[in-house]
């Protein structure tokens, strides 16, 4: 499949940094552009690079409806060898923290940092409990009071980025950027990656967002199995962080990187 990536460059010449780069990978439904603000604040030392999972943005949908957690987390492999990244920084949101923390634990020595973003690691929700969403809009306001609704916390410039790469002309209005059978089937609600996290040696932090259906109980467990495992809290964010509160989520991503080897 063709698969799509966002690189965020600085508007002049930067200093030389060691920082590994910074790849960055999307939840359900969601696509690269997601991370515009987030990136803002790392492109100047770190180099990020936003993915399309397949099936999302402007990466190919799969015509047999592959879209297991594995599967995408190999996609980033094949990501990271195509852009010759050696070793990298994954930093994933909701289903893109399954993605990164899949594709930490089949390639140790590539990832040199690990962040995972208001997620759990099993679910008891069925494949096809999904909760209902407009499949199409009459206009980009439409499509921009949804955004606002879903992340109220959002800052207007990147809530109107997010707003503007999610949909695309459709036959009856403007429809969302993802393969349709994401409107009744999220497949990483199979998933239980409770076994993985203590295999992962990676220097790790587990985001909890304070405004989430995410539990705060669940991700200090995360943090607490993983070998070299760190909590922090952004209390003022909903689910999607990186839309809701990207300052703060950069800003503990930076200073993430910084105290870790």
């Amino acid at each position: 499949l063709r698969l799509h990536h966002l690189e965020f460059v600085a508007s002049e010449a930067i200093p030389h940094t060691d920082r590994a780069p910074v790849v960055l990978v999307h939840g359900v439904t969601g696509h690269a552009t997601a991370w515009t603000g987030v990136a803002a604040h790392l492109v100047a030392s770190c180099a990020p690079i936003a993915v399309d999972l397949r099936g999302h943005g402007l990466s190919q949908w799969s015509p047999d409806h592959d879209y297991a957690t594995t599967t995408h987390a190999r996609d980033l492999a094949v990501v990271l060898d195509a852009l010759a990244l050696e070793r990298v920084t994954l930093v994933g949101s909701s289903w893109g923290a399954l993605v990164a923390l899949a594709c930490a634990a089949a390639n140790p020595a590539r990832v040199a940092r690990l962040v995972l973003v208001d997620i759990e690691p099993s679910f008891a929700q069925q494949d096809t409990d999904v909760a209902p969403r407009p499949r199409t809009f009459a206009s980009d306001a439409d499509v921009l009071a949804f955004e606002r609704l879903r992340n109220p916390n959002a800052p207007d410039h990147v809530l109107a980025a997010v707003a503007a790469a999610g949909v695309r002309p459709g036959a009856s209005g403007l429809e969302p950027c993802f393969d349709p059978w994401f409107f009744t089937c999220w497949p990483f609600r199979n998933d239980d990656w409770w076994s993985t996290l203590p295999t992962v040696t990676t220097p790790t932090l587990v985001v909890h967002a304070g405004q989430s259906f995410v539990r705060r109980e669940i991700t200090e467990q995360m943090a607490g199995l993983l070998p070299s495992g760190h909590h922090v809290e952004i209390a003022a964010s909903t689910h999607v962080v990186p839309v809701d509160a990207p300052d703060e989520l950069a800003r503990v991503v930076l200073d993430f990187i910084d105290r870790t080897p």
